[in-house]
């Protein structure tokens, strides 16, 4: 009987002091998790596609190490993850919304940005502040979509403008 209770003792003890080890490692990851910036761009794409991230650095647009998304086109809402790399402190976010020129249309609906506690709430269109459109788009006023133009010299794009600049530098 001593030997089951012992046993039991044991395996309590073990099991609890690993609870305690898990917490502390996901403490560690929330606080890691500060050192890098996600988008997370919600729309929709009618056809597959990809999204271009580039980030702004010391008055410059980083253009040799983009981020990149695929996108699997569907005609349901969706939301796109865009993880940028770890200890990337950007002034601001330039990015390709599509590189197909198939792409006809398209509806974004959310442009958030979060690092750490800091949150950019793009929903409903908010956006819209955050980020200009090129000359590669226009509003069908019908559909309540952006139609794209791929034949300019670059593909359409968002950049940020000065709010987003501004919120991204109280950071």
């Amino acid at each position: 009987m001593k030997k089951i209770i012992g046993l039991v003792l044991s395996a309590l003890i073990i099991v609890s002091c690993g609870k305690e080890k898990k917490t502390d490692s996901e403490q560690e990851t929330l606080e890691v998790s500060g050192d890098k910036f996600t988008l997370e761009i919600e729309g929709i794409y009618e056809k597959d596609d990809s999204l271009i991230v580039f980030y702004e650095n010391e008055g410059f647009f980083v253009h040799d190490k983009p981020t990149s998304v695929k996108v699997k086109g569907s005609p349901l809402n969706q939301k796109i993850i865009v993880d940028m790399p770890k200890n990337i402190f950007p002034s601001n976010f330039k990015i390709t919304v599509s590189t197909n020129k198939d792409q006809k249309n398209l509806l974004i609906s959310n442009v958030t940005i979060k690092n750490g506690k800091l949150l950019i709430d793009g929903s409903n269109d908010k956006y819209s502040k955050l980020f200009a459109t090129d000359e590669s788009f226009s509003w069908d006023e019908k559909n309540s979509r952006f139609t794209l133009n791929h034949s300019n010299k670059y593909p359409p794009s968002f950049i940020g403008t000065k709010e987003l600049i501004g919120l991204l530098a109280t950071e």
